[in-house]
């Protein structure tokens, strides 16, 4: 019946890859857009066959215990030529497979098809699998893989249970208190990473490729499991040396004992031209302190004389949380208490620093504008804080300038001026809605708008820039007429005064605030400006990285069965991973642009001394006008048209950066 079953698996698996194949294919017919997309890894493949698309295999890798995909990618090769598989081999041994079976290259001679669906597929086991012990008595095998921070796999642990179920939430259980026990003994080959849950740190169920609930479900034979722990990091270093055997570049990262290094990724951090990492070396191994790559620098690369002129790329160290010492630990991995002292001796503030990622963590964003506590504390007046702490040593005392009574009255004088400001604005904004509210009143024949005059001691309520209404001054109808004659004077008619109306009031007039322009004038940026960005940049991409999976993790989980508090840590991670994202978004534009700009004064630097040489080695050559010497001056000149636009280039970014 199993046979059945697999054949089914293989069939299905060939009908994805078929429909897969057609929608490549779809798509370079359409544009060939999608092809640029997909990551190829076999480099021996030439460029010039990509076009022969009947020709082209998918080359898979099989988990043999469960007929999952052991690694996601696809592995294009071409029937009758070699495909280099030792990039698969490490990732695949990274993860904890055993690639005993797998040749370093590989030739296709077929296609798949139904008929045939197991063909260029290689089917591998876990490592922790092949190592089972045979003393395990019961009929259900618990192989528990661990696995760092960064999923490269360290061990295996082992147990068996007679039981069908496996109750992860029952603490009394004793396999599931034995793995415990047993990992919380390798306190210094690593540390329990509880990611998701505050009492237990619940595993991957790796059969099934998603977290598990309370309970699992048990099958006869193996029942693999994932649990990921903290593994402590220590700086690699990779040297770029040159065909004369010259360091041209150097990179530093923090990296486990475990898996390896793509130092490809470096190539980006090449701060010169000229530079190019050689094909065929394989990863470096994490194993180690230092590393060679080398790499094949052109002509005009100018190689550092000195030693400690060689430029270096340090990757920093990773960001850690930090809370108050007061409240509890919600998480496993490396922690310490930092204490910070006033110059009066007092206690300003006492955190618990911790990390998910190393025991080795950065102390440039530990102060409470970038993490998630309230404190008057004031790390740029800490004298004593070094650039980074080990999570392992401690509690750590550091001494500040300032003063407690002195924070806490410059933060209650802030926020009272805060509140003042305002309250202020909150009044001036209720008297200006108050004003506009009011209606100048209608202007009548009868009862005229009389505004009241203004003496030189009052100000005027009108702006200056509005010329004053004119005074009014009221007069009767009927004007009496002066005779000379002699008569009774008729009885003078008293008129009833109209009432006087209201004067208007008009809003006195706002002065304006000077705007005040950041000053651009020679912003030209620092090395420590640029190293700092750097740092924040790769913190940024760290976070979303984890973060990104954390999420995806914990939506595995959810599919079987989600709590309430799992949907608001789920929606809670969304608001914050869009928020990380929008800040990488930022500070990789200043990043670049940073980077840019050192890169053209390098630039400027390298071009001149070229032009310099180039325009020598032009001179001599065309005092001979021999053959050989014309073909050799037609390639200098080349050479240094090109700097001098490189140069050019440079100077103008340069000149204007801003």
């Amino acid at each position: 019946m199993k046979e059945s079953n697999d054949n089914n698996l293989k069939v299905s698996r060939y009908w994805k890859k078929a429909l897969y194949s057609s929608i490549l294919l779809g798509a370079i017919f359409i544009g060939g857009q999608y092809v640029d997309s997909v990551p190829t890894k076999a480099d021996t493949v030439s460029d010039t066959q990509s076009s022969n698309q009947s020709d082209q295999v998918s080359i898979d890798f099989i988990n043999a215990d469960d007929h999952s995909e052991a690694i996601g990618d696809f592995v294009n090769g071409y029937i009758g030529k070699p495909t280099n598989l030792v990039y698969y081999k490490t990732k695949l041994q990274d993860l904890g497979y055993d690639v005993s079976n797998i040749p370093d290259t590989y030739t296709p001679t077929t296609q798949e098809n139904a008929q045939n669906p197991d063909a260029n597929t290689f089917y591998v086991n876990l490592t922790g699998a092949e190592q089972e012990p045979n003393d395990l008595n019961g009929s259900n095998k618990l192989i528990f893989e661990i696995k760092d921070q960064n999923y490269n796999y360290i061990e295996s642990k082992y147990s068996s249970t007679d039981s069908n179920e496996y109750d992860w939430n029952n603490k009394t259980n004793p396999d599931y208190q034995k793995i415990i026990n047993d990992l919380n003994q390798e306190q210094i080959k690593y540390r329990l990473n509880n990611l998701f849950n505050s009492t237990s740190p619940l595993p991957i169920d790796l059969t099934i490729n998603e977290n598990i609930g309370n309970t699992t479900e048990l099958h006869k034979g193996n029942n693999v499991f994932c649990f990921f722990v903290v593994a402590p990091t220590h700086a690699l270093t990779i040297n770029y040396v040159n065909q004369n055997n010259v360091t041209v570049f150097r990179t530093i990262r923090q990296v486990t004992n475990y898996g390896h290094t793509n130092f490809n990724d470096d190539a980006s951090k090449f701060n010169d031209n000229g530079i190019s990492i050689n094909p065929g070396q394989q990863y470096v191994s994490n194993n180690q302190d230092t590393a060679t790559v080398n790499v094949t620098t052109d002509s005009t690369f100018v190689a550092p004389t000195n030693p400690s002129d060689v430029k270096t790329y340090d990757y920093g160290y990773a960001s850690p949380y930090v809370s108050d010492a007061s409240q509890p630990i919600t998480s496993d991995g490396y922690y310490t208490t930092v204490n910070v002292v006033g110059a009066d001796g007092n206690n300003i503030v006492s955190l618990l620093v911790g990390s998910l990622e190393s025991q080795l963590v950065s102390t440039n964003n530990i102060g409470p504008a970038n993490q998630d506590y309230t404190s008057p504390v004031n790390f740029n007046n800490v004298k004593d804080l070094p650039s980074f702490l080990d999570l392992t040593k401690g509690p750590y005392t550091f001494h500040s300038t300032d003063t407690l009574s002195g924070l806490q009255a410059s933060s209650a004088a802030a926020k009272s001026q805060a509140a003042a400001e305002q309250q202020a604005s909150s009044s001036a904004q209720s008297s200006q809605s108050n004003q506009t509210q009011q209606a100048d009143p209608q202007s009548s024949a009868s009862q005229p708008s009389i505004e009241p005059a203004k003496s030189s001691a009052q100000p005027s309520s009108v702006p200056a820039e509005q010329p004053a209404a004119p005074a009014v001054q009221s007069h009767s109808t009927a004007s009496p007429v002066v005779s000379t004659a002699k008569s009774t004077p008729a009885p003078e008619t008293k008129k009833t005064p109209a009432p006087a109306p209201k004067p208007v009031v008009k809003p006195a007039p706002q002065t304006a605030k000077p705007v005040v322009k950041a000053k651009t004038e020679n912003a030209k940026p620092t090395k420590e400006q640029l190293k700092t960005i750097t740092k924040t940049y790769k913190q940024s991409e760290h976070a979303v990285n984890t973060d990104t999976a954390k999420l995806k993790s914990l939506k595995k989980k959810m599919k079987k069965h989600a709590t309430k508090e799992q949907k608001t840590t789920y929606k809670k991670l969304q608001a914050k991973l869009a928020v990380e994202k929008k800040a990488l978004k930022s500070v990789k534009t200043q990043e670049e642009k940073v980077t840019k700009y050192f890169k053209s004064v390098s630039t400027i630097n390298h071009d001149s001394k070229q032009i310099k040489s180039l325009t020598a080695q032009l001179k001599k050559l065309k005092k001979n006008h021999s053959k050989a010497n014309k073909k050799k001056a037609a390639k200098v000149q080349k050479a240094l048209k090109k700097a001098n636009n490189s140069l050019k280039a440079a100077t103008k970014f340069v000149k204007k950066y801003k």
